[in-house]
């Protein structure tokens, strides 16, 4: 990864791509901007096909499995500044610090530049010349047990459901979720996850099913209305609840969350504490009253 500050002001991440319309990208962008003590507006996603870094988003790791190379490149790109800044504050590197684009002098706060002045003042006046630094490497080995080969799965997931009796119908009531991602970088990110793996849990345990013609073995149900994904008002209230371990091996501790919490026997054991019967999902209303007798 390549962090890179140009006469503009404004701190660039190159990015081959692709571009994929999640977040891990966006990610990085707040992890340079944390670490180069930069303002988010300034740190540019820049799309470069020459560049090395790629950020991966494959099964919803791509915070995990990128961000932790960035702040690498960023930690080096800030000692970098430091060193150029530090004869024009007349200063060591270890008496500068970083803010809202800017460097400034510990003991004297007021006095501050902001980071493309010092690219002008050596007299790199295009923007071909920058500040850079590039990191190539390895994450650190998580706190998890063999060095991260066997993972501690430390969350939990609570269903509440609300039964018919005389009609079959199923309801949702509340999903209660503890998960632990190491640590939080966008909280709504972290929410999204597990609203998502909510729906995943709901879907598959009260409602979706493939139907096959028993002639033909034809699939029947071949759109999202006849396998009968759950819509937005279908889906209960989710509360979640964020345990910072900081166990992982990405920055900041964090370990993601990828779909770890989708698990569509969730609401169907939730509905056999409710009528003290299982049923194989999908539970739908006719399965629910056959297992009451009613049917």
């Amino acid at each position: 990864a390549t962090v890179t500050i140009q006469g503009d002001n404004k701190v660039y991440v190159p990015l081959k791509g692709p571009w994929m319309g999640v977040y891990a990208a966006d990610a990085c962008a707040l992890v340079v901007a944390e670490e180069m003590g930069a303002r988010i507006e300034d740190v540019i996603l820049q799309y470069d096909n020459r560049a090395f870094f790629t950020p991966v988003g494959g099964g919803s790791d791509g915070t995990t499995a990128s961000a932790w190379v960035m702040k690498e490149a960023a930690v080096r790109c800030r000692k970098a500044l430091l060193e150029l800044a530090a004869p024009k504050f007349k200063a060591g590197p270890e008496e500068l610090d970083t803010k809202d684009t800017m460097v400034f002098l510990k003991s004297d706060p007021g006095r501050k530049i902001p980071f493309g002045q010092f690219i002008a003042d050596e007299g790199f006046g295009d923007q071909d010349k920058d500040i850079a630094a590039t990191f190539f490497g390895r994450p650190p080995e998580t706190t998890w047990h063999q060095g991260g080969k066997v993972l501690d799965v430390m969350n939990a997931s609570f269903c509440e459901v609300a039964v018919d009796t005389e009609t079959g119908e199923v309801e949702v009531t509340r999903f209660v979720v503890a998960c632990d991602p190491g640590k939080v970088l966008r909280m709504t990110s972290f929410e999204g996850q597990l609203h998502q793996a909510m729906y995943f849990s709901q879907g598959g345990g009260l409602s979706e099913e493939f139907v096959y013609d028993k002639a033909s073995g034809v699939k029947l149900s071949t759109n999202m209305i006849e396998y009968r994904k759950p819509t937005i008002l279908d889906l209960g209230p989710i509360e979640t609840c964020a345990v910072e371990s900081r166990s992982g091996n990405a920055c900041y501790g964090a370990s993601g969350i990828s779909h770890c919490m989708a698990a569509p026997q969730l609401p169907v054991c939730a509905v056999a504490n409710a009528i003290g019967k299982w049923i194989e999902p999908p539970i739908t209303p006719d399965k629910v009253l056959r297992a009451l007798g009613k049917a």
